[in-house]
């Protein structure tokens, strides 16, 4: 972590400061307009120097003052000084933040915990903003729930002290802190010819676009404009389309050799469509290719345990006063039976509350934890993430890993929608814990499935 000081962190190209100052703390600018003009040289020509750990120079703009051709996507904080009655505007100034942020080596940032805009706002902005994901979900975009929320209502989440000593967390601990590689055996024979049924049999006849034609009569009254559609049709684009490389575009999406593509694409008996729409034909195909392959990938893959390689108990205490929103954490009354003062959770309802509240209460749970976002499974499909693990008193002592995320049928009161890539990863999870043989892993939705 590197510590600066205030001097270095500010410099005043975009304040009218009397005093010059260098970004690195020294007085050496002879002018202000030396001055003014360094900033403005690292802050419009050199913004990849502003990603560097080591560069101290922290600045505030205001969303006039760059327009077009300026774009930086690691703004995590808007505060509004002058209301504005403009959506317009308002819809550019919440865009300038919610974008993907990048580190030092200009890849994409997925951590939530970094990846949150922050807005400081009057009351009128806020409703805007809920206003706009309204919108968001009427056009068919879900939100998870309390998305949008208010910065006040945050709390720290604080680490027991003395953890380190407790017995059931030991126990659990030892259990379970082994990493894991795996390796992945799979035919190419057998993805050719089920990949080439998939695109066969599931994949929809793929026609020349078409466009839709509609005719409507306006009125215009005293009460405002009406409109009524008085004509419909559609019609087939008459386009003459450049045919690509078939075989190399469904190979750059799916990272497969040629000769394999050009097989499944043959074999598939589905060439004619690509002549109707070539770009729908391409992204299809590869879509059904990549589905295939990652169930292949998850049947065949293995787990063996890496000597001396393990998740490491002194990364708690990194998580130790972490704030998060009151809405995704749940109290927790008996500190002594987990680690942390408040529990991580997904919603205010749900199976993971509910799991929270079971585990608490129930007298024969000696021990439970929401395990951190730290604890990742690699898997061929990417990082899989276990849910929770505890320490069960029965007959005698159980150890589970308990994956909360369950996906029974739609009619199901516990039902959540899983997507395939997830139920993938699960399975993952299920090869890598077959490994600890004193460890129990079990999905559902539920605290009583656990135990029966």
């Amino acid at each position: 972590m590197y510590a600066f000081p205030k001097e270095a962190v500010h410099n005043g190209y975009f304040a009218q400061d009397r005093k010059a100052v260098s970004p690195y703390g020294e007085s050496d600018y002879r002018t202000k307009a030396d001055a003014e003009g360094a900033a403005f040289e690292l802050i419009m020509r050199d913004k990849e120097r502003l990603l560097e750990a080591g560069e101290p120079l922290r600045f505030i703009f205001s969303h006039s003052a760059l327009r077009e051709g300026w774009d930086n996507p690691n703004v995590f904080q808007i505060c509004t000084l002058a209301e504005t009655g403009s959506e317009i505007r308002k819809r550019q100034e919440i865009g300038r933040g919610l974008r993907l942020c990048v580190n030092q080596d200009g890849q994409r940032v997925f951590d939530r915990a970094i990846n949150r805009l922050t807005v400081v706002a009057n009351e009128t902005y806020e409703d805007f903003a809920c206003q706009l994901q309204n919108e968001f979900e009427e056009d068919g975009i879900e939100f998870k729930q309390d998305m949008i929320q208010n910065e006040r209502k945050k709390v720290a989440i604080r680490l027991r002290k003395g953890y380190e000593s407790d017995g059931n967390f030991l126990a659990l601990w030892e259990r379970i802190r082994a990493r894991t590689r795996y390796r992945v055996q799979y035919s190419t024979a057998q993805l050719i010819a089920e990949s080439a049924k998939q695109i066969s049999e599931k994949m929809p006849n793929i026609k020349r676009p078409r466009i839709a034609l509609s005719r409507a009569e306006l009125s215009v009254k005293e009460g405002g404009v009406t409109a009524m559609q008085t004509g419909l049709r559609a019609e087939v684009v008459e386009a003459r389309f450049v045919m690509p490389d078939f075989t190399g575009q469904v190979q750059a999406r799916t990272g497969l050799a040629k000769s394999t593509v050009a097989s499944i694409l043959l074999e598939s008996g589905r060439l004619v469509d690509a002549v109707n729409n070539p770009q729908e034909f391409i992204e299809r195909t590869s879509n059904l290719i990549n589905a295939v392959k990652r169930h292949l990938l998850v049947e065949g893959v293995e787990y063996l345990k890496i000597d001396g390689h393990i998740y490491e108990m002194r990364r708690f205490e990194e998580d130790d006063w972490k704030q998060f929103f009151e809405s995704n954490v749940r109290a927790v009354n008996n500190q002594d039976k987990t680690l942390f003062s408040h529990i991580v959770i997904d919603s205010n309802s749900g199976p993971e509350r509910k799991f929270a509240e079971a585990c608490e209460n129930n007298e024969n749970v000696l021990f439970y934890i929401k395990l951190p976002r730290w604890f990742e499974i690699e898997t061929p499909v990417g990082r899989y993430r276990p849910d929770w693990a505890l320490v069960y008193r029965n007959d005698r002592t159980l150890y589970f890993i308990a994956e909360t995320k369950y996906a029974g049928a739609r009619q199901d009161p516990g039902h959540v929608l899983l997507r395939p890539i997830e139920q993938l990863k699960i399975e993952c999870g299920k090869r890598h814990f077959k490994n600890f043989e004193e460890v129990q892993f079990k999905v559902v939705k539920s605290f009583t499935e656990l135990i029966t």
